[in-house]
């Protein structure tokens, strides 16, 4: 079998046959390799993710609030209506912080929804929160329930703490 590359009028091209023959790897090398690398990646983003988890734990320990992975409360579908974000599907909730303080319900949380109709979809993520009074259905202000977003382009951290303070200088009552 010749692995030598021709150009279009069928002469043969040796600087490519050089450079596949020199180095030439065999299906199980190749498959080897490319396994190490998910493999390598897989460690790298579980590292990642456990960082993050371990972040979101600290600060709701230092906001004495309650930390968990998905949407235990299932708060999704409560927000999707909420989002400013005109076209957002498939809205996830998770990272979600929450706690009662007083009269009221505060949840923190990374909200995960896809954008986009004509060219495909692009996920896209955000942190939000809104606080809601225990007793449902008695909203003293306006803002009640309202969602408060973080800006976009800053970190999970500072988005979390932004939204925090936001939910903090609401008024006790509402």
């Amino acid at each position: 079998m010749d692995f030598a590359a021709h150009d279009g009028a069928g002469r043969r091209n040796d600087f490519a046959g050089i450079i596949c023959n020199s180095h030439a790897v065999t299906p199980a090398q190749y498959l080897f390799l490319v396994v190490c690398i998910l493999v390598t990646l897989m460690i790298v983003e579980a590292r990642r993710v456990r960082r993050r988890r371990r972040m979101l734990r600290e600060l709701a320990g230092q906001w004495r609030m309650h930390f968990a992975r998905g949407d235990r409360l299932r708060l999704a579908a409560r927000i999707a209506d909420k989002l400013p974000i005109p076209g957002a599907a498939n809205v996830r909730v998770r990272n979600l912080l929450y706690s009662t303080d007083g009269n009221f319900h505060k949840y923190l949380f990374t909200i995960e929804y896809h954008v986009g109709v004509v060219r495909g979809k692009f996920g896209r993520w955000r942190v939000g929160g809104f606080q809601e009074p225990v007793s449902r259905g008695q909203c003293p202000t306006a803002d009640c329930g309202a969602l408060h977003l973080a800006p976009q382009g800053l970190s999970l951290e500072k988005s979390y703490g932004q939204v925090h303070e936001a939910l903090a200088q609401m008024p006790a009552d509402g």
